[in-house]
């Protein structure tokens, strides 16, 4: 019997019938998860999407209790509940309690939000889609937890641009730390 994946004379193997990392010829080495047809599905990106929002919001809670308990201001259920929907006194160049809102914002969004889109999204592709719903929500969230619209110029500039950082250090950790790695070179 003769076998398409091996040689019938002697001589280098052919691309199909290379050893790869795996073992034997015509074998191919465990990938991993790359996106699939079902993550484009809308089950799939619900079911993530479940998963993200809450995930961010508890994240950017505790780091706003770290960073109110680091200002030393004292801490009320008020504080903790309101320090991330305060855009009104969201502020760098201000005292303590209008810097709080501000470093809250930043770090939840430029330390946290990257790693929870590689980790949750886990596609290039949908990165950015992400991102753009938890923008879109935490506006809305913002109005209804202020029971204003926000008007602070300096909150708008830190929020959409740690959010698209944060989109885009997201898209580029998917892209090379899982997408790259996926790609099998076959020249050893």
């Amino acid at each position: 019997l003769k076998s398409a994946n091996w040689p019938t004379e002697p001589g280098p193997p052919s691309a199909s019938q290379r050893v790869t990392k795996g073992g034997a010829r015509g074998t191919k080495a465990p990938r991993a998860a790359m996106a699939k047809k079902s993550d484009f599905e809308s089950p799939s990106i619900l079911r993530r999407l479940v998963l993200f929002l809450p995930a961010f919001y508890v994240i950017y809670f505790v780091i706003a209790l770290i960073v109110l308990a680091g200002a030393r201001v004292p801490l009320s259920a008020g504080a903790v509940f309101f320090t991330p929907f305060n855009w009104a006194q969201c502020n760098p160049a201000g005292d303590v309690r209008e810097l709080v809102p501000f470093v809250a914002l930043v770090v939840a969004f430029l330390a946290a939000g990257p790693v929870l889109v590689y980790f949750v999204v886990a596609n290039t592709k949908q990165s950015w889609d992400f991102v753009a719903t938890l923008v879109l929500v935490h506006l809305v969230t913002t109005c209804v937890a202020s029971l204003s619209f926000p008007v602070n110029w300096v909150w708008w500039v830190a929020f959409l641009g740690t959010a698209l950082l944060m989109s885009f250090a997201g898209e580029l950790a998917n892209y090379y730390l899982r997408d790259m790695r996926e790609i099998q070179l076959d020249n050893e």
